[in-house]
């Protein structure tokens, strides 16, 4: 009964983990819906309406796949694992140890496909939408340079308004980065935390008491590395995403 006691009490302790990662998540998604619309303006200010399109429909892929996978995915594979590995604490022989392996590898199996695909979809329209747009400045500045009499003028013009807008742009990009990183940190740094104490206690605990309790601790340890995986993976996909967008249209015409 005390086993059971403890088991229940490690257990609702990491739900409390839990949740603050899925609250983050939460405000991840809410935070790019927000800077998504002013983010398309000034890239399509900044004469990159291809890359706008393309940063549009990547975004929507991520905010998907955090809302999906992260959130109703992932985050249970990480509940159901700590559940595996402290119900198998309980049992005088491991009986769901193997079910735990299998749990936490579907998860990074998860976590790395999702991360590459991102990845993955952030190169091939790094190398295909900037192009394209370069093109279009390029077009437009060199037949408004033919216009007889203002030709140059008008060219000059135009060559400062799209660098201006280039200029918006990546601040706009370089602040939603900072501001990302700003509201990662804390729920990063609790669980981190938390996870460091499980680890602590898994450590002090082993010599002293029954190694069912120090196994339990040791099992929270590991559920919290995973959350703090979802963190990094979830802010890496947002950070590379709107990193190499800022980067790759700022071709200069």
């Amino acid at each position: 009964m005390t086993y059971l006691v403890l088991m229940l009490f490690v257990l609702k302790s990491f739900s409390v983990t839990s949740e603050i990662v899925s609250h983050l998540l939460q405000n991840v998604t809410g935070f790019m819906k927000m800077l998504l619309p002013s983010y398309l303006a000034v890239m399509v200010f900044a004469g990159n309406a291809m890359s706008a399109m393309s940063f549009y429909e990547l975004t929507f892929f991520i905010l998907y796949g955090i809302e999906v996978l992260m959130i109703y995915v992932l985050l249970p594979l990480i509940n159901l694992y700590v559940l595996f590995y402290l119900t198998n604490c309980m049992m005088k022989e491991e009986v769901f140890s193997k079910t735990a392996e299998l749990v936490r590898d579907i998860f990074s199996w998860g976590a790395k496909l999702v991360l590459t695909i991102v990845v993955g979809l952030n190169v091939v329209q790094g190398m295909i939408a900037p192009a394209v747009d370069y093109a279009s400045r390029t077009t437009l500045t060199k037949s408004l340079s033919l216009i007889p009499g203002i030709g140059g003028a008008a060219a000059a013009i135009g060559d400062i308004f799209i660098g201006s807008g280039m200029v918006i742009k990546n601040s706009v990009g370089v602040a939603a980065m900072f501001l990302l990183i700003f509201l990662s940190l804390i729920p990063f740094c609790k669980v981190l935390i938390i996870t460091l104490l499980y680890k602590c206690m898994a450590a002090f605990l082993e010599p002293i008491a029954d190694k069912r309790i120090a196994g339990a601790m040791s099992g929270a340890a590991h559920g919290g590395e995973m959350l703090m995986r979802v963190i990094t993976t979830t802010v890496f996909m947002v950070f590379i995403t709107v990193a190499m967008m800022c980067a790759t249209t700022s071709f200069v015409v």
